[in-house]
């Protein structure tokens, strides 16, 4: 009788073990799938989804990518910005949210002709950015948007601009800013080259630029 409930605890205890360590496994199991699997994907607006695959961050859908905070409200991609070496949003996204790519490791971003509103410090230290594709139908850049970007050295805007903000290239590395169109109007802060010297290109039929020329005389023309 005692040998009989000496092999049943015995036997229970096996059966235990078993599960525990199937349980183990398959945890691990997860983990290492995850690990491996460099696929990441959610929403980051209303109409937008966003996607991470082989280093490539895609913003794909319709709208406005959400605004995002740099403090306890970062984008979704932001925990991933060390793997991101591109950045492609797709035709239909018409605005860019407020710190999205705030710190992203990207090189090359692709901003399609669909945007024409780029919020405030969107692509903010965005410090290994060299290659950027600018919106042909950008109409509003706002404040910080491209500040700390220390490997963008030419930054080209469309003859669609109207509006800019301040501080829009703060202690960015941008040597050649080429106007396509008529000079913008700066609203809010009128420190619209605070922290950088550059060299500004412009068209001399289009309108607006004495008058531009005349408030901002330390930057070369």
């Amino acid at each position: 009788m005692k040998r009989k409930r000496i092999q049943r605890v015995l036997t229970i205890a096996v059966i235990i073990s078993m599960f525990v360590t199937s349980i183990d496994v398959g945890v691990l199991g997860k983990k290492v799938d995850a690990e491996e699997n460099s696929s990441y994907y959610g929403k980051c607006g209303t109409s937008a989804e966003w996607k991470i695959e082989d280093g490539i961050l895609t913003i794909m859908g319709e709208g406005t990518i959400a605004d995002y905070w740099f403090l306890g409200n970062e984008s979704p991609w932001n925990k991933y910005n060390s793997q991101i070496k591109k950045v492609i949003i797709e035709e239909g996204i018409t605005s860019i949210g407020s710190y999205s790519f705030w710190e992203c490791g990207a090189t090359d971003i692709y901003i399609p002709d669909s945007v024409t509103e780029i919020r405030q410090n969107a692509f903010e230290h965005c410090e290994q950015l060299s290659n950027l594709h600018m919106s042909q139908k950008l109409e509003k850049l706002c404040w910080g948007a491209f500040a700390w970007c220390y490997s963008l050295e030419k930054l080209v805007l469309p003859d669609t601009l109207k509006y800019v903000e301040g501080h829009c290239m703060k202690k960015s590395k941008i040597s050649a800013l080429i106007f396509e169109g008529d000079a913008p109007e700066v609203k809010g802060s009128d420190n619209f080259f605070e922290g950088i010297v550059t060299t500004v290109y412009y068209k001399k039929n289009c309108i607006g630029w004495k008058k531009f020329t005349e408030k901002y005389p330390n930057q070369k023309y």
